[in-house]
């Protein structure tokens, strides 16, 4: 899978050949994304992003999940996907991370709003669901930039280094988005 978003930013299914930028993304960004993911200090060694390579290409194979490396000026800066696939339910988790030099720039909320159109025109799915840690503000404002509804917070959710974190609970349903879509069709609103 390969998605050109615009002329800057393109969706690639994660592989083998990634291995080597993703950790060293994932080393320069250690202190920024340890904030709210919990990975980040079991990630040491190159060693470690070509085992998290291999399972997800296991769990892709088996339709778990999905994962797509970020490429903004053909850099690896991120990862975004479906984390988990259910398909008895038709329900897909989505998550997400960023490198700190390329925040603010609309990347992952373009990205996310693809991983909507995926999982709703594609895999068929009926709901979506982003949780993320309810202090977690930048990831939150994505959820609600994009129409998820927010649902819930679920208490000492995640065990973050030294303290549990609540994590906020959106979703958003295929009516939802279809709807959403023919709208911003209508009005040309451009996505942030």
């Amino acid at each position: 899978m390969n998605i050109t978003l615009n002329e800057r930013i393109r969706l690639q299914a994660v592989q083998d050949t990634d291995t080597q930028q993703l950790y060293s993304t994932i080393d320069k960004n250690r202190r920024h994304l340890s904030a709210w993911m919990s990975w980040v200090n079991d990630t040491n060694a190159v060693a470690d992003s070509e085992f998290f390579l291999s399972v997800v290409r296991r769990q892709h194979e088996q339709a778990l999940s999905l994962h797509l490396a970020i490429y903004y000026d053909h850099t690896l800066c991120g990862v975004c996907g479906f984390n988990a696939l259910n398909n008895n339910q038709k329900a897909g988790a989505i998550g997400y991370w960023l490198a700190e030099a390329y925040q603010g720039k609309g990347i992952m909320t373009r990205c996310v709003n693809e991983l909507l159109n995926i999982g709703f025109n594609e895999l068929r799915l009926h709901k979506i669901e982003i949780r993320c840690a309810e202090h977690n503000y930048k990831s939150r404002a994505i959820a609600e930039r994009l129409g998820f509804l927010y649902e819930a917070t679920l208490r000492d959710c995640e065990w973050l280094y030294d303290r549990y974190v609540n994590h906020a609970v959106y979703s958003k349903v295929a009516s939802e988005h279809h709807a959403s879509t023919i709208a911003n069709h209508q009005s040309e609103k451009p996505l942030r």
